[in-house]
């Protein structure tokens, strides 16, 4: 998923900022500005040669941090691969942070292989010491087993140093720092010194385990022959046995702690070696496991736009046992989906419909077929969206399964026809308007419609250019009874982008965490409603992440993951999301009602101009006001007068808020606590279930960064409600640095490398400019190279392009054309899968020509 390049034709690389591509053809100058997103960093050393170089791999030489941060780095054992550590190594980073009392430090490893973990294998050590020797002991580490992301809580504030080492291999890694989340487990907790193990079907009989543990020196606790047996490790022999199956000493290897944290440790290192053994089927972790909250996806935590729009509140009306759900279709008209991910496919129709009539834009073969499957968009193997993929899981992921993200239908039966329309290059007018007949039941070019149509079509496409002819296809699909919304488009101009702008169709502008117009989102007379679009290039919460929407994805590998993408693309499908809510809980729901109630008020929070404005329209989608908006009988709910989290900024000490019963019945409150020793909750008035709230901020001895927190209400007849807050102390960061990047200029029908320039991204922003390019068409990428393997956007590495890499847009070139800006990031990457062993890895492509 990741995009990677291959440099077909280098021309000429020079440093500098300012630099300018050479050849002799008399052309025009392309010229914008990289934005590095905010609280981004690069570790010093890298392995690219190009890239500045300062050693940060002994106490002395720590680099500061800021934060929260994410960083992009590399480490290495020695003798591996090229570059500037190819013979002795880079097998320590060290930072230096200033870090609060439960701030989480997390590792991802970038080149971590899930089918055999234990050839690349970094650690990641917390110190509260200025001084490091063999003799300091860490106040927290984290050894990964196969999850390949590791995590150390901050158990005071302080100073700190933090050691990323390489153990085993080498590899790009991600390192963030900020508030904790819950979504990540990456070190649960377990049993110390128990292995749970399962032998290959040949090696059954009972003296075949007597043999394994006397050669172990490992302990059977529980489990007969044949069956999952449970083993412990002999804390009289534990350490000795480690060395003994790990093959390494791990005192000359890395300062690690005593007591119960070594003993971890030496279970952890004991089970990457257990499976190394032929004679063994899986190892793993005893690990102990906790009743799950609702809902409980792992990645739940991370889907900071559900609450913005009070998607928890609506939950409640849809998970009743009494509620009368109808089946929803929800048609995503877009690249189809990535019909085997895990998350969707209990929520995947059989009758979607690929309509992409050209064979070398489809990229699957052939024209025109029953089959929506996403091949992938992008000529370059790694530079697929998965867009429509990324959609659906909005509206639709499977929820509340412990795993992945959730719908924001959940509690539904809401079902997603994929309807191909995008692919290599984008899409035709012709193939969309097929498309949406398709979904709507209408006739079409495939000569068959689906058994029963959709009721809500998303479309998280668009572009510039009206035609009568569409706006009479859009008409005649709203007339067949399909609400109908559209993504108003991420060039920040008030021109119209079309569908959205068609008279038949809710268009959908975006929002950032903080419920402003997102920087990318365009506005005007068109916009009807806004929804969470989010912004990669901002971290407002300060978790570390960044604050795009988390959702599935795929990579052109086949392997199904997880990761953050921005746009009104994304902001659409919370609305599609929230309209099957409602058409589920009122079947008789039409666009007409759905604009009724729109221009009504009853399906949105007003956050802009008071009534309609042409950034937001008729303002933030809300779920749960439009749960009310249904005539049904609701439970005891109770709601605030605020949508969103409290924010205190970097200024406010004290906010207010109000409690209501936002339902029927009656309940009081019993409690009203939160979870940070910063804030405090007092209770100003309070009767029932009304209540008036004072809200208090203490930033007395808090280090700078970004905190965050929940207050929860508890009452005695209704849900539980939980307000997130949120509050920045010290300066807000301004600016970030991806380091060294390589800006290429492609040619979208052979994805050649036309031209190439070097870029150092440490200030924050930098000027590219391509000089004499040729007029045509072209893709403008940039990216990084940390690990110097001649491949640019690697997992673990910065990438950006024109306008967002998510959906790049070409450039045509026929005069001078200048402020062809856009942003480059990190970006994180969760795997679906524990375990995906029949799946290849990607395969790179150089950046440097064929000689």
């Amino acid at each position: 998923m990741r995009t990677r390049f291959l440099l077909l034709s280098f021309v000429l690389m020079i440093s500098g900022c300012d630099s300018k591509s050479g050849n002799n053809e008399p052309s025009f100058a392309l010229s914008g500005t990289i934005t590095a997103a905010i609280g981004t960093a690069v570790d010093n050393d890298v392995n690219d040669p190009e890239a500045s170089y300062e050693p940060n791999d002994t106490p002395a030489t720590a680099q500061p941090l800021l934060n929260p941060t994410l960083l992009g780095g590399f480490v290495s054992r020695a003798g591996i691969g090229s570059g500037t550590f190819s013979s002795r190594g880079d097998i320590t980073d060290i930072y230096q942070a200033t870090l609060a009392k439960g701030q989480s430090v997390t590792l991802f490893i970038s080149d971590h292989d899930v089918t055999n973990p234990y050839d690349i294998d970094l650690d990641i050590e917390l110190y509260n010491t200025a001084q490091i020797t063999p003799e300091t002991q860490p106040v927290a580490l984290a050894i990964s087993t196969t999850a390949g992301t590791e995590s150390v809580r901050v158990p005071e504030n302080g100073s700190y140093r933090i050691i990323v080492r390489a153990i085993r291999g080498a590899s790009n890694y991600l390192l963030t720092i900020g508030q904790p989340s819950t979504a990540l487990q990456t070190n649960p907790p377990f049993v110390p010194g128990d292995v749970i193990v399962r032998f290959k079907s040949s090696m059954t009989a009972a003296s075949t385990t007597q043999d394994f543990a006397a050669s172990t020196g490992l302990v059977k606790k529980k489990g007969t022959a044949g069956q999952t047996m449970l083993f412990s490790l002999d804390n009289g022999t534990r350490y000795q046995q480690t060395q003994q199956l790990t093959g390494i000493s791990m005192a000359a290897d890395s300062n690690h702690a005593s007591g119960q944290e070594q003993h971890k440790r030496e279970t952890i290192e004991i089970v990457k070696a257990l499976r190394k053994r032929p004679d063994i089927e899986s190892a793993d972790l005893n690990y102990i496991r906790h009743a799950a909250a609702i809902p409980n996806d792992q990645h739940y935590p991370l889907q900071w736009g559900y609450p913005l729009i009070n998607l928890p509140q609506a939950w409640d009306v849809t998970a009743l046992p009494n509620t009368n759900n109808q089946q929803v279709i929800v048609a995503v008209v877009d690249t189809g989906v990535f019909l085997t991910h895990p998350d969707l496919q209990a929520n995947l129709l059989a009758t979607g419909y690929d309509f992409i009539s050209n064979p070398s834009v489809a990229a699957d073969g052939d024209g025109i077929d029953a089959n929506p499957d996403d091949p992938g968009d992008d000529a370059t193997p790694g530079g697929s969206s998965f867009h429509g993929t990324h959609v659906t899981g909005i509206i639709a992921a499977q929820s509340n399964n412990a795993t992945g993200i959730t719908g924001v239908s959940w509690g539904t039966d809401t079902k997603v026809m994929p309807v191909r329309v995008l692919g290599r290059g984008g899409g035709t007018t012709y193939d969309i308007i097929q498309g949406i007949r398709y979904a709507a039941g209408l006739s079409n070019d495939s000569g068959t419609v689906p058994p029963q149509r959709a009721d809500i079509i998303n479309l998280s496409l668009g572009g510039p250019g009206f035609s009568l002819t569409e706006q009479a296809e859009y008409n005649a699909v709203r007339n067949a009874g399909v609400i109908i919304l559209a993504a108003a488009g991420n060039d920040n101009t008030s021109l119209p982008s079309y569908p959205a702008a068609y008279d038949s169709v809710i268009s959908v502008s975006a929002v950032t965490m903080t419920q402003e117009k997102a920087p990318y989102s365009n506005f005007g007379s068109s916009i009807d409603i806004a929804a969470p679009g989010g912004n990669t290039a901002a971290d407002s919460d300060g978790d570390s992440y960044p604050d795009g929407i988390l959702s599935t994805l795929a990579d052109d590998t086949a392997k199904p993951v997880y990761s953050f993408y921005h746009g009104t693309s994304m902001a659409t499908p919370h609305v599609s999301g929230v309209a099957a809510i409602l058409k589920s809980l009122d079947p008789q729901l039409d666009p007409d009602k759905f604009s009724t109630l729109l221009q009504a008020g009853k399906l949105t929070t007003d956050i802009g101009t008071p009534g309609r404005d042409d950034l937001f329209g008729f303002g933030l989608i809300d779920a749960f006001k439009a749960v009310e908006s249904i005539n049904i009988d609701l439970p005891p709910i109770v709601a605030i007068n605020h949508s969103g989290p409290l924010n205190f900024g970097p200024f406010v000490n004290q906010l207010t808020f109000t409690t209501r019963n936002a339902g029927s019945g009656t309940f009081t409150i019993t409690r009203v606590a939160d979870d940070a020793d910063w804030l405090e909750v007092d209770p100003q008035a309070l009767d029932g279930s009304e209540g008036l709230f004072t809200v208090t901020a203490n930033r007395a001895g808090l280090v700078d960064g970004r905190y965050r927190a929940t207050i929860t209400v508890e009452t005695d007849n209704s849900s539980p409600l939980a307000i997130p807050v949120t509050l920045q102390v010290g300066e807000h960061q301004t600016k970030g640095n991806t380091g060294q990047s390589y800006v290429l200029l492609i040619d979208p029908g052979t994805m050649e490398v036309i031209h190439v320039v070097n870029a150092d991204n440490d200030s924050g922003n930098c000027n590219y400019r391509f000089d004499k390019v040729p007029e045509g068409e072209y893709f403008i990428i940039a990216g990084t190279d940390l690990d110097n393997d001649g491949l640019i956007c690697d997992p673990g590495e910065a990438c950006g392009g024109y306008p967002t890499l998510e959906r790049l847009q070409s450039v045509s070139v026929y005069n001078d054309m200048s402020s062809l800006d856009f942003g480059s990031n990190f970006e994180i990457i969760i795997r679906a899968l524990a375990n995906n062993p029949e799946q290849p890895e990607m395969s790179g492509f150089s950046r440097y020509p064929d000689d």
